[in-house]
């Protein structure tokens, strides 16, 4: 019960800054809002997300308490799902109860899904590498598509390779990606958040700090397993957050001109965020009201 009630808490405090870093600074969801036609769009559909999510949260807690209260009732999918492959429930529950074609139809949209998934973060993978470490020392530019392919498949085979060690992290898929998620999302939100705030962030500050966060959270990962994983969200954040800014404040390399664009005080950012504010408002009562009613119950 104990480590129910750490869970609750570490997801209700910890878990904003692992999905404030998912849906803000993941490369996977820059791709997607970069895709809108216009910044004002790209607002438009995270403000929707803010608010669609815990619906479709509730929506997914109902379908498992219906596949629980069939598996604990029914005989044939008991014996048919392993009690410690808990994935297995729901593909499971298909292949016995549903029609053939509607069943065809549910696996498909399920991979379908599956290679959305991983489609956009082998693209964000292959972006990222390429254009961080191998554009800048290529001087055929013309062959940069050909290695941005091929660099992608070198990350899928990288990737399959992991699927094959990591099986043991959690109990269930969804619990293993947001665990990894965890230990690199908050350091990574603290890089942004230090970027727009600081005028004296530098890239080497920056990536001190991600290294220090990243770093403490394997250590808890390690030697700490009775610290909840949605924690290492906060952990990291506040780790790389602490040592960019000490670092920064030290680092007398040449600061960059064009960062000053990009930190909110002394520039046009707040005053262009003003006309939004209160729809960030109206998200931010949503949120307390989700929080009152989790309290309540």
């Amino acid at each position: 019960m104990s480590r129910y009630l750490n869970g609750v808490t570490g997801i209700t405090k910890s878990g904003i800054f692992l999905y404030t870093s998912y849906y803000g600074t993941d490369q996977s969801q820059v791709q997607r809002e970069l895709s809108a036609a216009s910044t004002a769009d790209t607002k438009k559909s995270l403000l929707l997300n803010g608010f669609a999510r815990f619906p479709l949260t509730i929506l997914y807690v109902l379908l498992g308490m219906v596949m629980l209260a069939v598996y604990e009732y029914s005989p044939d999918l008991s014996s048919s799902v392993p009690y410690n492959k808990p994935d297995y429930l729901v593909p499971q529950f298909i292949l016995l109860y549903l029609p053939q074609g509607l069943r065809a139809m549910i696996f498909a949209s399920l991979l379908s899904a599956a290679m959305s998934s991983l489609d956009s973060a082998l693209n964000s993978l292959s972006a990222s590498t390429v254009h961080d470490f191998i554009a800048p020392r290529l001087k055929n530019k013309d062959r940069l598509l050909l290695i941005s392919k091929l660099t992608t498949v070198g990350w899928g085979i990288l990737i399959t390779g992991f699927a094959f060690v990591v099986g043991d992290i959690s109990g269930t898929v969804i619990e293993s990606i947001n665990k990894i998620g965890s230990a690199f999302y908050g350091p990574i939100l603290a890089a942004f958040v230090v970027g727009v705030l600081s005028r004296q962030a530098t890239a080497r500050s920056v990536t001190a700090g991600i290294l220090s966060g990243v770093g403490f959270n394997l250590l808890l990962w390690l030697t700490m397993p009775g610290v909840y994983w949605m924690w290492w969200s906060l952990s990291g954040f506040l780790i790389a957050a602490g040592v960019s800014f000490f670092v920064a404040l030290t680092d007398r390399s040449p600061r960059s001109a064009d960062i000053s664009r990009y930190v909110l005080r002394g520039t046009d950012l707040l005053k262009e965020e003003r006309r939004w504010l209160p729809a960030y408002a109206i998200l931010i009562l949503y949120f307390l009201l989700i929080l009152t009613i989790l309290l309540l119950i």
